[in-house]
C-alpha cells in the first residue's frame, strides 16, 4: 500500500474519532449575559446519563481551545484517579462550575451564581446518584454556600445537595504539586463516590424489589416491610430454631450423649440459671449456603461506605514502606486477635520474642496467629475455591509449636460450650452445635464463602458470625473465624495489597462485639452487618492515617543516616526495621545479607544517629530497637480504644 494512501487513512481515522469524541460532548455554552467574564464557554464531557457526575472550577486555555473541560495536566490527573477508583466504567458526566475562562483564575462570586442554573440543568438532565466536587469553587456552586475549605469538608459526610450525594474531594491541579503525597486524597475520595454509587446497586441486591438508594437513606432510611428487626424467618420463609438439649448422667458433660429437638423461634433461649432445667441448649444455626439477606437502606450504605475505605486503602500508591505497611497490618491484626481471646502481648514484647532461643507460651500462640493470618492471606490469594481443609489448615498454623498442637487441624469429635463452669454446660453463656453436625455445617459454609453475589464485607460479616456459632474447633475458634475474615476480603478482590485490622477495632470494645454475634444468632444479621462495616471503615480510615506515618519515619531515618545509597548495608537495614523493629546483628546479617561487620558498623551508626536503640548489654547477641517505629504503632493501637 501506497504511504500517502496509509497516512490519508490515519487522518481519516483521527477526524472519525474527533467526531465521535464531540458527538458525546454536550453542546457549548450559549454566551450567558449574567456572566462577568464573557469569554468563550465550553461544553461537558462524558455520558449524560451517568449516574455519578464531576464538578470542576473552571476551564484553563486548553480547555476552551478544545471545548471540554479537564484536558490538561489536571485532567490528566483527574483521568487517571478515575481509573484508580474503578468509576471508568460508569464514564462519568464531567461538567464545570463555571463555563468560561475565567480573569482571574478564580472565579469570582457573580460568576459562579450566573452559571449555578446552567450547571444545574446539566445535573437534573438525568437521575443522578453521586456528585463530586472538585475543589471549593465547586462545592459553593453546589451547595449555594460559603462552604467550609476544601480539606476540612472532605473529612466530613457526603452532603444533600437537590437529591444527590456530594463527595467533596481535591483539586487534581492542587495534588500535581505534590503528587506522591496527595494523589491518593484523591483517589481515596473518588473511591468513596465509587461506594455511595454502589449503595443503589447494593441495595437492589439485598432488597430486592426496593427502590434505588436515595440520598435521604443516607441516614434516614424509611424501612421497607422487609426491614423490621431480622429473623431468620425473615429471610427465606418459615423457619424453625434448631436446638440440643444436653441430658444430665455421665461424669464428663463433653461426652454427654446428645438428643436433637426443636422449638419454635419465639420460645425462650436458654439464658443459664434462668433456664436450669433445660441443662443447656446448644444452637444449631440455620444453613447459609443459599441464605437471601436483606438489609435496610441504612446498612447498605455502611456497607458500601466500608467497602469503600478498604478499597482506598488498598489502592494507597506503592511508595517506600507499602510492604511494611502490610506486615505491621498483619501484626497488628494477628495481635489484636489474641487479646480478644485474653492472650495480652505488646507489639515491642513480641518482637523481642522473635530473638528469643526459647519464646514464652503466651508468645507462641500469638506467632501462632500470625502465622495463621498469613496461612489466611495465602488461601484468600489462591485463585480457587475455599475448601474445608483451608480452614483446617488454618487452625493447624495457629496451635502447631503451642501447648495445644494436638488438637491442631482437628474439627472437635466432642461438645464444647462457652462460660460457666468447666465441668457443665449448666451456666454457659453459649453452647454450640454437638459434634455430629459440625461438619455437614463447615461445608455450607464453606459454600456461603464461594459465592459471588453478595458484598464482600456483608460475606465477611456472616461468615465470621456463623463460623463463630459453629464454634468447629476445641479451641482457637474466635482467632480462626477472624482469619476468616482476611480469607473473604483478601478471595474477593476487596483488599489485595493491605488487610484492614478489623480486630483492632472488635478488641476495642469486645463487649459490643460479643454482643453482635449475640445479634446474629437470635436472627439481626441486619444489626450486626452494619455494626461489622463500621469496624471495618474505622480500621482502614486509621490504618491509612498509619501509613502515612510510617512512610514519613522511613524519610526521616533515611535523613538521619545520611541518604544510604539504594543497596547498602544501611538502606537495607532501614527497610528490615520497618518489617522487624528489634534486632540483632545475626539476624540483620542473615536478613539483608552482605558481610556482618557492615550490619554491625551500620547498627553502631544508627545508634549514634537515634535511628536505634541497644537495649540488651550483653556483649555477644546484643539487640537493637527502633523505638520510634514503636512509639507510632501504640499510638495507633490506642486510638483504637478512645
Amino acid at each position: 500500500m501506497p504511504m500517502t494512501q496509509r497516512l490519508a487513512e490515519i487522518l481519516a481515522e483521527m477526524v472519525m474519532a474527533s467526531l465521535d469524541a464531540k458527538e458525546r460532548r454536550a453542546p457549548r455554552v450559549e454566551r450567558c449575559s449574567g456572566c462577568p467574564y464573557g469569554s468563550e464557554t465550553i461544553g461537558s464531557s462524558g455520558d449524560p446519563a451517568s449516574p455519578i457526575a464531576i464538578v470542576g472550577e473552571a476551564p484553563g486555555q486548553t480547555e476552551v481551545r478544545q471545548g471540554r473541560p479537564f484536558v490538561g495536566p489536571a485532567g490528566t490527573t483527574l483521568r487517571r484517579a478515575i481509573e484508580e477508583a474503578s468509576l471508568g466504567e460508569f464514564d462519568p458526566f464531567i461538567t464545570n462550575s463555571v463555563s468560561c475562562l475565567p480573569n482571574p483564575v478564580t472565579p469570582r462570586v457573580e460568576a459562579i451564581n450566573a452559571c449555578r442554573g446552567r450547571l444545574m440543568r446539566e445535573l437534573e438532565a438525568y437521575p443522578r446518584t453521586v456528585v463530586v466536587a472538585v475543589g471549593g469553587t465547586a462545592l459553593r456552586a453546589l451547595t449555594e454556600t460559603r462552604s467550609p475549605r476544601i480539606l476540612e469538608a472532605r473529612a466530613g459526610p457526603p452532603i444533600k445537595v437537590h437529591g444527590w450525594l456530594v463527595v467533596p474531594t481535591v483539586h487534581p491541579a492542587w495534588v500535581r504539586r505534590d503528587p506522591h503525597e496527595r494523589e491518593k486524597l484523591l483517589i481515596g475520595d473518588l473511591w468513596r463516590a465509587r461506594g455511595l454509587l454502589d449503595a443503589g446497586h447494593l441495595r437492589t441486591r439485598l432488597q430486592p424489589g426496593a427502590p434505588d438508594l436515595a440520598p435521604g437513606d443516607a441516614d434516614a432510611t424509611p424501612a421497607p416491610p422487609e426491614s423490621r428487626p431480622l429473623t431468620r424467618s425473615s429471610l427465606g420463609g418459615e423457619s424453625k430454631v434448631t436446638s440440643v438439649s444436653l441430658e444430665s448422667g455421665p461424669k464428663n458433660p463433653k461426652t454427654m450423649p446428645a438428643r436433637t429437638s426443636s422449638r419454635r423461634a419465639d420460645q425462650p433461649r436458654y439464658r443459664g440459671r434462668r433456664s436450669r432445667s433445660a441443662f443447656g441448649v446448644a444452637s444449631v444455626p440455620d444453613p447459609v449456603g443459599n441464605l437471601q439477606v436483606l438489609l435496610p437502606g441504612d446498612a447498605v450504605l455502611e456497607v458500601s461506605l466500608a467497602e469503600a475505605e478498604i478499597r482506598a486503602l488498598s489502592s494507597r500508591p506503592k511508595t517506600e514502606g507499602f510492604e511494611a505497611i502490610g506486615s505491621l497490618l498483619l501484626r497488628a491484626e494477628s495481635i489484636a486477635s489474641s487479646r480478644i481471646e485474653g492472650i495480652e502481648l505488646s507489639q515491642r514484647s513480641f518482637a523481642l520474642a522473635l530473638l528469643e532461643p526459647e519464646a514464652s507460651d503466651t508468645s507462641k500462640s500469638v506467632m501462632g496467629n500470625v502465622r495463621a493470618m498469613q496461612e489466611a492471606i495465602l488461601i484468600g490469594s489462591s485463585d480457587r475455591q475455599l475448601t474445608t481443609a483451608d480452614i483446617t489448615s488454618i487452625h493447624r498454623s495457629l496451635l502447631l509449636g503451642t501447648d495445644q498442637s494436638e488438637i491442631a487441624g482437628h474439627v472437635r469429635t466432642v461438645q464444647n460450650w462457652i462460660g460457666g463452669r468447666l465441668s457443665s454446660p449448666l451456666d454457659a453463656e453459649f453452647v454450640p452445635p454437638p459434634p455430629a453436625q459440625v461438619p455437614a455445617l463447615l461445608d455450607d459454609l464453606v459454600a456461603f464463602v464461594n459465592r459471588e453475589d453478595l458484598p464482600a464485607v456483608v460475606q465477611a460479616a456472616i461468615a465470621h458470625a456463623q463460623f463463630e456459632t459453629i464454634h468447629p474447633f476445641s479451641d482457637g475458634n474466635g482467632r480462626v473465624g477472624r482469619c476468616l475474615i482476611q480469607v473473604v476480603l483478601r478471595r474477593r478482590g476487596l483488599a489485595p495489597t493491605l488487610i484492614p485490622p478489623v480486630s483492632l477495632v472488635l478488641a476495642a470494645n469486645p463487649k459490643a462485639y460479643i454482643r453482635g454475634l449475640t445479634d446474629y444468632r437470635q436472627g439481626a444479621i441486619a444489626a450486626w452487618c452494619s455494626s461489622f462495616a463500621i469496624a471495618c471503615r474505622v480500621a482502614s480510615q486509621k490504618s491509612d492515617s498509619l501509613a502515612d506515618q510510617i512512610a514519613a519515619l522511613i524519610g526521616d531515618w533515611r535523613g538521619r543516616a545520611g541518604s544510604p545509597r539504594k543497596g547498602s548495608a544501611g538502606s537495607k537495614l532501614i527497610e528490615l526495621l520497618t518489617h522487624e523493629p528489634i534486632v540483632s546483628v545475626s539476624m540483620a546479617h542473615a536478613a539483608i545479607g552482605g558481610s556482618a561487620e557492615a550490619v554491625r558498623l551500620a547498627l553502631n551508626s544508627f545508634t549514634e544517629r537515634g535511628i536505634v536503640r541497644q537495649i540488651t548489654a550483653r556483649r555477644y547477641a546484643r539487640a537493637w530497637a527502633a523505638d520510634e517505629l514503636f512509639e507510632i504503632m501504640n499510638e495507633y493501637e490506642r486510638s483504637f480504644r478512645t
